[in-house]
């Protein structure tokens, strides 16, 4: 359990914003992306801002998203470059594959277990829909069927464990997070919380390309400083749709004891 407050990263998508980090608030940035093999940087990119983040006495966090076996070699090379800069940086990782490679090839890096393995539950309606459901006395037992994180399940934890993690990346769900297992270490990214996401990229085929048939296409980084926001008519949920994932924006709630970390997103990412 953490008894101090919890440290704080930056999420930074281009290397000038390191430059522009606030050193006295934050103490580290992350860069790369949870979920697009298209927005993670270029090697060069990843080597200067290890680089610039150092000078500035900033620690460094490479984010790697889930993948195809057809962007495995080019993520791989990737955290190759990190390890050689940065030895000792941590590489936040969202897929078994990668993870299990890394580990296994790469000691100079720390791996961490990304977003996608905590399997929350974030639509921003499951806070309303339980208040609406059950009554006071059944509500929390509810709450806690939905605020549950994967690492609550042992299985799992001891897998993690067994490939070197130490720390989960969690969402900032709307209903409460429930830590069971208090011998890893959690980060929260916060305000923003991934809802779903996939391979396809609405944006770029559907309102680019009116007519085009759906489909994958070579990005054009039109998701650059850029989303949709989207409202449900039926009960003003509002969600924001950047590139080929579905983020909602939660209040930010204080963390859960067990979390010493916080990461803060500028953007939905």
């Amino acid at each position: 359990m953490n008894k101090h407050k919890p440290d704080k990263k930056i999420f930074i998508e281009k290397l000038s914003e390191i430059e522009s980090t606030d050193t006295v608030e934050y103490s580290g940035v992350y860069a790369g992306s949870t979920f697009c093999a298209d927005a993670v940087p270029a090697i060069k990119t990843l080597v200067d801002m290890v680089r610039s983040a150092n000078d500035r006495n900033l620690s460094f966090h490479l984010v790697t998203p889930y993948i195809s076996e057809s962007h495995f070699n080019r993520i791989f090379k990737l955290a190759e470059a990190l390890a050689g800069a940065g030895p000792g940086s941590e590489i936040i990782v969202n897929d078994l594959g990668l993870l299990d490679v890394v580990s296994k090839e790469l000691p100079d890096l720390v791996p961490v277990a990304g977003r996608v393995f905590a399997a929350q539950k974030t639509d921003p309606q499951i806070p309303g829909l339980l208040a609406a459901a059950f009554d006071a006395d059944e509500l929390d037992a509810k709450r806690r069927i939905f605020s549950g994180i994967s690492f609550n399940n042992r299985p799992l934890a001891d897998f993690m464990r067994s490939k070197g993690v130490s720390r989960l990346e969690l969402q900032n769900a709307g209903q409460g997070i429930e830590i069971l297992d208090k011998n890893f270490f959690y980060s929260l990214h916060i305000p923003y919380a991934y809802v779903s996401s996939t391979r396809f990229c609405p944006p770029l085929e559907s309102y680019l390309n009116t007519g085009r048939v759906p489909g994958l296409y070579r990005c054009r980084g039109q998701c650059e400083d850029r989303y949709y926001r989207l409202e449900d008519p039926s009960n003003g949920s509002e969600f924001l749709l950047r590139g080929n994932t579905v983020y909602t924006k939660n209040v930010i709630a204080p963390p859960p004891p067990e979390v010493d970390r916080i990461v803060f997103h500028r953007l939905p990412s």
